[in-house]
């Protein structure tokens, strides 16, 4: 049976090259909404054409931001939830503590089912954030 995330809202960063554009074009593939961060912005507009091109019907939004300002953060997710009301799937592919991502608007999202990250972090699972307020960490 084939993978169908038909209008899930996914949120990946690091999105420019690399394992995020990888990971965003697989989830275009199967249908996901994509919201995508980077540091540059030209390298997001061609992730973005390009994927307008072969998947016509996934929505796709970015933000040009470095991830360590934990500001800047904030308003890229705030936008991503204003955009498609929810984040179902977060890859926290970029140079940051995924759980900075996932607490950067905790009280005002719905929580994420599904946590990818591509970052080596050193966490504890039994304090750490994302194992009390997410479905699965992967």
């Amino acid at each position: 049976m084939a993978l169908d995330l038909s209008g899930t809202p996914a949120l990946i960063t690091g999105a420019g090259s690399g394992i995020g554009k990888a990971t965003a074009l697989k989830l275009a593939q199967v249908g996901a909404q994509l919201f995508l961060i980077g540091r540059t912005e030209a390298k997001l507009l061609n992730v973005q054409q390009e994927i307008a091109e072969q998947y016509p019907n996934v929505e796709v939004a970015i933000a040009a931001i470095d991830v360590t300002d934990k500001q800047a953060l904030e308003t890229a997710v705030n936008a991503a939830v204003e955009r498609f009301g929810k984040l179902s799937i977060v890859v926290a592919n970029g140079t940051l503590n995924p759980l900075d991502l996932l607490s950067a608007s905790a009280p005002l999202i719905s929580l994420p089912s599904i946590v990818l990250t591509a970052t080596i972090t050193p966490y504890h699972p039994r304090n750490s954030w994302c194992h009390h307020r997410s479905d699965r960490a992967i």
